[in-house]
């Protein structure tokens, strides 16, 4: 189309020139500069601008503030008479002093910004991100739009690259939740200072009245003809696997329950957390699953020194999707566990199949406590299991869950 133009003012301008008329010939010739002016500032105007995203952390807790930095160059000799940038971000990451519009997509606001730039100009823009609700967060992709000169065509560039941003789910203080400091071991204290590790055995000796079948070493016991045990290598490190059932309506079909959904992820995150303050080797397992995934959260329990950011991360990504019942994944997993290790179950209802699987993991020999918010029957006790009530109730959910605890009742000796 454009060519046909620049044809007809070629013709027009000889024309002019042929009849001798200078004021037409100098508007064929006026228009046609102003012609491809705008087709070469349409082609280029949006060359070299860049569009920067900068997030001060990419880790927070609920709670917390993000600084977050936009920065827009334009890196050419040619200036921008008008410029429009829109970057997608999550409406549940609300920026300070910033009245969102409506995205197309589900939940995202567009953070919009109007400007004119000059030949190698650059303008920045400070905010302040309150991390409201745990979750992982996707700011971007962002849309730049700007025209010619005259505003005869607009152009339009899309910028994929995006930043992402955990919020961890809110850490309590155990103390707070009415859970004792041996939550993991009940009332009794341990008969030794240090633990040991079933699968190292260093040597046998004589059996023990206080000593366990599982310890019985059977051909030492058959050469010698009296009972002996196995001896085991001791070990400093406790292992403690949390294992969080995210189911808070009785059947599947019934959805979830936001409030009781958030309260015992941060239960399994301050316990944790308390855990790791502890020395333990702390691990997680979850019915839930990763965005995007299908499989059941699994992380062994570990003493590095990342083991805790991992299991946050886990717990700030996790959906409500479930893939099993917490039962059915402890009885596929657990047999796999370390002897030794205690478990803290977690769960917003204490369900039939859970307690059988409390029960099946007691008579299995592992020391493991019940945490429940079920108020509204008091879970069937199993013996020799302590099991305790958190009585919570989420004040703001975009802002922090809080609870109050007390114990329910005492393990059955």
């Amino acid at each position: 189309m454009d060519g046909w133009i620049l044809v007809l003012l070629t013709i027009l301008f000889a024309v002019g020139v042929v009849l001798s008329n200078p004021a037409v010939s100098f508007v064929a010739a006026l228009t046609a500069v102003a012609l491809v002016l705008a087709r070469l500032w349409d082609r280029y105007c949006l060359v070299r601008v860049e569009y920067e995203r900068v997030l001060s952390e990419d880790h927070a807790f609920m709670g917390e503030t993000v600084d977050l930095m936009v920065r827009v160059s334009n890196r050419k000799i040619l200036p921008l008479l008008w410029l429009e940038t829109e970057d997608i971000v999550p409406l549940d990451l609300p920026i300070e002093g910033v009245k969102l519009e409506l995205s197309p997509v589900l939940n995202t606001g567009i953070l919009q910004h109007l400007l004119s730039l000059r030949w190698y100009e650059r303008v920045s823009w400070h905010y302040r991100v309150h991390c409201q609700q745990r979750g992982l967060y996707v700011l971007g992709p962002v849309t730049l739009r700007s025209s010619d000169i005259f505003g005869l065509r607009t152009r339009e560039r899309r910028i994929e690259e995006k930043q992402k941003l955990v919020v961890y789910p809110r850490v309590v203080p155990i103390a707070n939740l009415g859970i004792p400091a041996y939550y993991p071991f009940g009332e009794g204290k341990a008969r030794h200072s240090i633990f040991e590790d079933p699968s190292r055995t260093v040597g046998v000796r004589d059996y023990r009245p206080e000593d366990g079948l599982r310890r019985v070493h059977w051909p030492a016991t058959a050469r010698r003809q009296a009972l002996q045990v196995r001896v085991y290598e001791p070990t400093t490190a406790p292992r403690l696997l949390i294992c969080l059932d995210i189911r808070t309506m009785p059947h599947s079909w019934m959805g979830q329950d936001p409030e009781r959904l958030e309260q015992v992820i941060s239960l399994a995150a301050s316990i944790a957390s308390d855990a790791v303050e502890r020395r333990f080797a702390v691990g997680l397992y979850a019915n839930g699953v990763y965005p995007d995934a299908d499989q059941a959260i699994r992380i062994p329990p570990g003493r590095d020194l990342a083991q805790i950011s991992v299991i946050l991360e886990a717990l700030a990504k996790i959906s409500p999707i479930t893939t099993c019942s917490l039962a059915d994944l402890l009885h596929a997993e657990t047999s796999s566990l370390p002897w030794g290790t205690s478990l803290v179950l977690i769960a917003a209802l204490a369900s039939d199949d859970l307690r059988g699987a409390v029960l099946r993991l007691k008579d299995a020999g592992h020391r493991l406590s019940l945490i429940t918010l079920d108020s509204a029957t008091p879970p069937q006790l199993v013996p020799g299991v302590p099991v305790y009530q958190v009585r919570g109730e989420a004040i703001d959910l975009r802002r922090f869950v809080d609870f109050e605890g007390t114990q329910l009742a005492r393990a059955i000796p």
